[in-house]
């Protein structure tokens, strides 16, 4: 790109919402990160487990990119229903329904068997369909009841159990609008004297209960492997089958967060998710 600078000299430019120059080149400090709060604690006891920021993965961006610009273009990154060969997938690049962040998946690829050992996250990449843990894991004769129907998505039958991938949020998205100081604002934004700066959220909340992912280790490769350290929040739309079951499509990662392995051995640990974005 060409700079005027006094003179027309030659640039590197690399378009970002953070960007310095540096021996006349400019370069990303914050990358592919979108502004994010993702902050864990124990259910029962309110304990912190990790506040930490996730990063915005190519699917993320392009769903993005789309949303802002009114882009039609067929996305090229794989989805989770064909890598997972879920039940119900259909072969379409037609969306019928709103393509919406709706589900949350878990993994245990994140990190290496030390807590010290957390892999760097990369914009090219997700929770890889052999390290994603199934939510729900179900034996021979067992099923989900009515509820937990609404609930968990992503089914796989298998020849020894039905496994479920994907998780609704416990709660709504809700967007807040305020100071960073958290008052509140109005229509009279623009002409606020202020020294706080303004801030557009949305916030959610996920968890992993008492119930969710030990089966799975269980009935593989035991329950003191039970961990996960990876959490990604992913697009779909829905769409209803021939016998009224409802089959989110074309699932696949907005964001990634690699963080320490959380043991799971303990089955009567739950864990509560307090996520934030930041526009």
């Amino acid at each position: 790109m060409i700079i005027k600078e006094g003179k027309v000299m030659e640039k590197e430019l690399i378009l970002n919402d953070k960007i310095k120059r540096e021996n006349d080149k400019y370069k990303i400090l914050d990358g592919h990160r979108l502004k994010t709060k993702i902050t864990a604690y124990y259910t029962d006891t309110g304990e912190e487990i990790f506040t930490r920021h996730n990063m915005l993965t190519i699917a993320g961006g392009a769903f993005l990119a789309r949303a802002l610009f009114d882009i039609n273009n067929v996305e090229i990154t794989p989805s989770y229903n064909t890598a997972l060969n879920l039940d119900g997938t259909i072969n379409t690049t037609t969306t019928t329904e709103k393509n919406r962040v709706y589900l949350f998946c878990v993994g245990k690829g994140g990190c290496g068997r030390e807590n010290s050992q957390v892999y760097a996250e990369k914009y090219a990449s997700w929770i890889t369909p052999e390290n994603i843990v199934p939510l729900q894991y179900l034996t021979a004769g067992e099923s989900l009841n009515e509820y937990e129907k609404k609930v968990y998505f992503g089914k796989k039958t298998g020849t020894t159990a039905t496994s479920y991938y994907f998780k609704r949020f416990d709660s709504d998205p809700r967007m807040i609008q305020q100071l960073t100081d958290g008052t509140p604002i109005d229509g009279s934004i623009y002409d606020m004297v202020t020294t706080q700066d303004a801030e557009t959220i949305v916030t959610m909340q996920l968890s992993i209960s008492k119930s969710d992912c030990r089966d799975y280790f269980i009935n593989t490769t035991g329950l003191n492997d039970a961990r996960i350290n990876q959490i990604s929040l992913c697009t779909a739309w829905l769409k209803t089958d021939d016998r009224g079951n409802k089959v989110y499509q074309d699932i696949r990662p907005a964001t990634i967060l690699n963080f320490p392995n959380e043991p799971l051995i303990d089955t009567e640990k739950a864990i509560t998710i307090s996520y934030s974005v930041y526009f």
